[in-house]
This record gives C-alpha cells, sequence and structure tokens, in this order.
C-alpha cells in the first residue's frame, strides 16, 4: 500500500513543474508579441534616389495619395555617386500588400512652411497594373510647390526691403519726425495762451470788483 505522505509529494512535484512549464510559455508569448509589435507589420524596401535630402531621415513617413504605407528605413550618401545614380539613396519600407506601380515618382513634401517632412508616392499619369518588384529604384524630386513658394516670400522680403531703402534715401522718416516736432512745440504753445488767457480772465475780475 502506496504511502500518503509520498503520494502528496509526487502531486506536489507535478503541480511545481506544470506551474513552471505555464509560466514559461506565458514568458514565451510576451516576448514574441513585444517583437511583433516592434518590429512592425511586414514591408518591403524601394529605394528613392535623392540629389538633395532636405529635412528627410530615417523613420520619416512615406505616404501614397497622403495616406501612410510605411516609413524611411535608411539613408545612404554617396558623394561621389556612380553614372547615372544619385547622391542620396533613400531605402523606404513599404507595407505588403500596398503595390506601388511602374512609373511612380517619390517627391519630398512638407505639411508647411515648418511642417514635418515626409515623401510622397505620386503615381504615375499613365495608369499601369505592373507593380515595382522589392528593391527597385524610384526618381525622386523635392516638392515644386514648396519651391515656389519660398521663392515667393524671397521674393517680397527683397521688394520690402527695396522698398525701406527708398524711403531712407528720399528722407521721408527725417521728415516724419521734423514734423512730429512741430506739433509738440505747437501743442505747447497752446498750453501756453491757453494758462495766458486764464490769468488775463482773473485780472479782469478783479479790476469789475
Amino acid at each position: 500500500m502506496p504511502d500518503p505522505g509520498e503520494k502528496r509529494l509526487h502531486e506536489s512535484s507535478l503541480g511545481h513543474v506544470l506551474v513552471g512549464l505555464f509560466v514559461v510559455v506565458v514568458c514565451i508569448g510576451f516576448g514574441w508579441l513585444l517583437i511583433e509589435l516592434r518590429s512592425g507589420p511586414e514591408r518591403y524596401s524601394l529605394i528613392a534616389e535623392f540629389d538633395a535630402l532636405g529635412n528627410i531621415s530615417e523613420s520619416t513617413q512615406v505616404k501614397l495619395r497622403g495616406y501612410t504605407v510605411g516609413q524611411v528605413d535608411g539613408i545612404e550618401f554617396q558623394p561621389i555617386p556612380k553614372a547615372g545614380e544619385a547622391y542620396f539613396l533613400v531605402e523606404m519600407g513599404v507595407t505588403k500588400g500596398v503595390p506601388v506601380l511602374q512609373g511612380t515618382t517619390a517627391e519630398i513634401r512638407g505639411s508647411g512652411l515648418v511642417g514635418e517632412a515626409f515623401i510622397e508616392l505620386v503615381p504615375p499619369e499613365t495608369p499601369t497594373d505592373i507593380p515595382l518588384p522589392p528593391g527597385s529604384h524610384l526618381q525622386g524630386q523635392s516638392d515644386a510647390g514648396m519651391k515656389t513658394l519660398i521663392a515667393r516670400l524671397t521674393e517680397a522680403a527683397t521688394k520690402l526691403g527695396g522698398a525701406g531703402a527708398s524711403l531712407r534715401d528720399a528722407g521721408i522718416g527725417d521728415r516724419l519726425t521734423e514734423l512730429n516736432r512741430d506739433v509738440s512745440r505747437i501743442a505747447d504753445q497752446m498750453v501756453i495762451v491757453g494758462q495766458s488767457t486764464d490769468s488775463l480772465m482773473h485780472t479782469s475780475r478783479s479790476l469789475v470788483a
């Protein structure tokens, strides 16, 4: 007949083993979940070529028709690029399941004058159903609209500076200063006249009395 104490000890050891296995399985599950969350959705790489980088950096968003479809995973600078290549090769990670069609270009854009920069994937004007394979190169270009806006602001600032110089050359500022001084002198003289009038009226009342 088995000893009851030995039976309880065996059951207790088996319970500890099961609890330990459960803890290990839970830790493995949490670790896998953290890795998946950190790595994000599965992506494939495309390379955009730029001669000027602007404010682009790693983790910069990549958008298609205004919707975020990936991010910049890496930037390679070529001080002396190969024939036909640009100075900067920007590796973009695009979410799998989002096709980027042949003829698509990559534009550096911003959400305003000082807004955060991003890369916009611009589909070709002529529709096509052929997607780019992973590792393909795209032609990159800066945002023409932003360049135009900055050029206009620069031109306006130059014109304002020229207008200020013309005013200084014409001496209008000095004339306005002299006019202000004349007005102040007239105001002081009016105060003196007012005081003299009060004194004259007071003297007249005294003589009448």
